[in-house]
């Protein structure tokens, strides 16, 4: 047998063992670095632009190929068929200038992606729909915006002292009402979304509610947000309502001894789970609530 013919029987036996591996997973787990693939659901050129560039961005590795055939499958989807819908989505919305959607329990990275992507966060029965998207690439914030805290009647902390944005010391027994302190109130809140991250010293006792609240003294109808602070770093989002006041309430019959480094800021860039926005049509939806249903089109 002459050596051209050799050569072409060696190749065509390479050839029938990578196809034999390929048929049997054996590169199910391959990273997506070459276009150098026979088995078609790993080849690059085969993907979406916006399936490569994303996996570009987080990277390949470890990333098997079903999770990339299922991302890829969803971007068809919304670019040539009739979207995707996500349900059960926590994340935080931005309804005005900087228009953003942040912590997101879904990465819409790959989708903000997508040139004329639409996005409608419903929350059951009015929607937000995002336009113009861009993959968030880090979180932001804006300036602080506590200079100072009041407690007064009719509802004060038995002690209380604090020095611009930080509470240096709130106390009171169990034998009083209602308790509470609030910040410098919010300019203009409406369509905003805040961060609020605090780390409480507690000293004694149980640890206040974050309140978000339409009313100076927290308390009554007027509720916007609630959370109970704990001993440590405590965070929460929300998005701005009509309502102007932060601060933090004791209920009655509760001890408390705690001190308080508060922080209060408008949130300007979405993190890298979420994404920009260039346009929002706001349907009058409740931007605070847990979850939302997410479907991606593009019109």
């Amino acid at each position: 047998m002459g050596a051209p013919m050799k050569k072409i029987l060696r190749i065509f036996l390479c050839a029938a063992l990578l196809l034999a591996a390929s048929t049997a997973g054996a590169f199910d787990n391959f990273p997506l670095r070459s276009n150098l693939h026979l088995s078609p659901k790993l080849n690059r050129s085969m993907l979406q632009a916006e399936t490569v560039a994303y996996y570009d961005l987080v990277g390949w590795s470890g990333v098997s190929a079903s999770t990339i055939t299922t991302l890829d499958n969803n971007i068809r989807l919304v670019k040539f068929g009739s979207g995707i819908t996500l349900a059960s989505v926590t994340a935080k919305l931005s309804l005005v200038s900087p228009r953003l959607v942040t912590q997101s329990s879904v990465d819409l990275r790959p989708y903000a992606m997508i040139p004329g992507a639409s996005f409608s966060f419903s929350d059951g029965t009015k929607s937000a729909v995002f336009s113009g998207g861009s993959a968030g690439t880090g979180e932001t914030l804006g300036a602080e915006l506590t200079t100072g805290w009041t407690s007064n009647a009719p509802y004060p902390y038995e002690t209380f002292s604090s020095a611009g944005k930080n509470i240096d010391s709130a106390i009171g027994d169990s034998s009083h009402a209602i308790m509470r302190a609030y910040a410098t109130a919010l300019a203009n809140p409406a369509g905003k979304l805040y961060k609020n991250e605090t780390t409480i010293t507690l000293n004694s006792g149980s640890g206040p509610d974050f309140y978000y609240h339409a009313l100076s003294d927290l308390a009554g109808a007027g509720i916007v947000t609630a959370k109970a602070y704990v001993n440590g770093i405590n965070t929460t989002y929300f998005t701005g309502t009509s309502a102007q006041y932060t601060g933090f309430r004791t209920n009655a019959d509760i001890a408390t001894n705690y001190s308080a480094v508060w922080s209060n800021k408008q949130v300007l860039t979405a993190d890298t789970t979420g994404a920009n926005f260039s346009a929002v049509t706001d349907g009058g939806v409740n931007p605070n609530i847990a979850t939302w249903t997410v479907t991606i089109t593009k019109p």
